[in-house]
């Protein structure tokens, strides 16, 4: 076995038994030391080699850290929720599993237009405008892009916190794409929900008007709350229900179905036909069923009688009742369907806005409405569910004054 004999000074220098060089002992990351040659006679000139090969050395992990694909931080974030979910610690922030499912789906989508080989330290504002065009180019909705973005940033600030070399999003974004979220304000009133019922009762299937029926009269949301309710937690008598909601802690609600819709309520129950005890069946096209119907219901009699069903996609129209493209409508050229009033299209999550629309419109107060929402606080319903126009505070305001003492009119002048 050599021996060798250390520097007195620069400990990281030796020199081996017969040997007129210096070599130098290197750290690597795992606590080991590499033994190389500096080449040099000279201590001085020897330990200047060092120091050069040790910043090498660094610049080459830092180098190694840059190597993060994008597919390794998106599973990384999502193995961190995952875990914080899980942890009994109360200071961890736990997420739903619609939540977690939902960065899945989103970090899904980034894998594919990005690529699952992509470094991070490669993404530049060059790279994020290009995924801005390609998705808009694939349709998607500005708000949809920014969640996707969003759930970048997420892992790219992971990341960089390992100390990987990468910018954030907000840095590299395009200056020119922002997205403002705007909620949705369609909302049912009573007459238009008894029109759309009375039409899907008369031409559908009932099982699934039971599933709008239940959407409508207790506000739970589509598909999520809806798959998860049980029959045996339905009671007809006191019309005492649970909603198995998990978004949120509050989201997991028992509620008194609104008297003033119990009626609707119980129409729901009656044509439920769910396996077991789930109360529903799936419904996968419930979005395209729902707007066919409002096409329908904006028709003249003659076009509904023969099914004059048209499709629109941007400016283009195309005839067909199997033809699923673009958002289906009445017919561009007929004289008596441009002249009757139409129905106005809505989704699912409209419904649960209804539910809660008609809760303000009765004079219920904000902070007794959230619960049965299912929200934290009285915020959302302020701003977005429960949001009040100026045309539909005035009979309010009527019953208001008409609780009031008559004052006598001021005398004209």
């Amino acid at each position: 076995m050599s021996t060798y004999t250390r520097h007195h000074r620069y400990k990281e220098l030796f020199k081996p038994a017969g040997s007129g060089v210096w070599w130098m002992f290197i750290p690597t990351p795992k606590g080991r030391a590499l033994r190389e040659s500096t080449g040099q006679r000279d201590d001085v000139a020897a330990h200047r080699v060092y120091l050069e090969r040790v910043r090498r050395s660094v610049d080459g992990t830092e180098e190694a850290k840059k190597d993060r694909t994008l597919k390794d931080a998106l599973k990384t974030r999502l193995e961190w929720i995952k875990s914080n979910s899980e942890s009994k610690d109360p200071s961890r922030k736990k997420l739903a599993k619609d939540t977690i499912d939902f960065y899945k789906k989103k970090s899904g989508t980034l894998l594919r237009v990005l690529g699952e080989d992509t470094l991070l330290s490669t993404i530049d504002p060059e790279a994020i405008r290009d995924y801005v065009t390609a998705r808009t180019d694939e349709g998607a909705k500005g708000t949809t892009i920014e969640k996707e973005l969003t759930t970048l940033s997420m892992a790219m600030k992971l990341a960089k916190k390992d100390g990987v070399d990468c910018s954030f999003v907000r840095d590299i974004k395009p200056e020119d794409f922002k997205t403002t979220y705007k909620p949705k304000e369609r909302w049912l009133t009573w007459g238009e929900y008894e029109r759309f019922s009375r039409w899907w009762y008369a031409n559908r299937q009932a099982a699934r008007g039971g599933i709008l029926d239940f959407l409508v009269s207790t506000g739970a949301t589509y598909p999520s709350e809806v798959s998860r309710s049980r029959r045996s937690e339905m009671n007809l008598e006191t019309f005492l229900i649970h909603i198995r909601g998990t978004k949120r802690e509050t989201r997991d609600r028992w509620l008194t179905v609104p008297s003033d819709r119990q009626h609707i309520f119980k129409r729901a129950m009656k044509f439920a036909d769910g396996p077991g005890d789930s109360l529903f069946r799936s419904w996968g096209n419930i979005r395209r069923d729902i707007l066919i119907a409002c096409a329908y219901l904006s028709m003249c009699k003659e076009c509904e009688q023969s099914k004059n069903l048209w499709w629109r996609d941007g400016e283009s129209y195309a005839q067909g009742t199997s033809q699923a493209m673009g958002t289906p409508c009445r017919d561009p050229k007929c004289k008596e369907c441009a002249s009757s009033p139409g129905f106005e299209p809505f989704c699912p999550t409209d419904l649960r806005r209804t539910f809660a629309q008609w809760l303000c419109q009765a004079g219920v107060p904000y902070e007794l409405a959230y619960p049965l929402m299912g929200h934290k606080d009285d915020r959302m319903l302020k701003e977005i569910y429960g949001k009040r126009k100026a045309s539909d505070v005035g009979p309010l305001i009527e019953a208001v004054l008409s609780k009031q003492p008559k004052r006598k009119h001021l005398r004209a002048i």
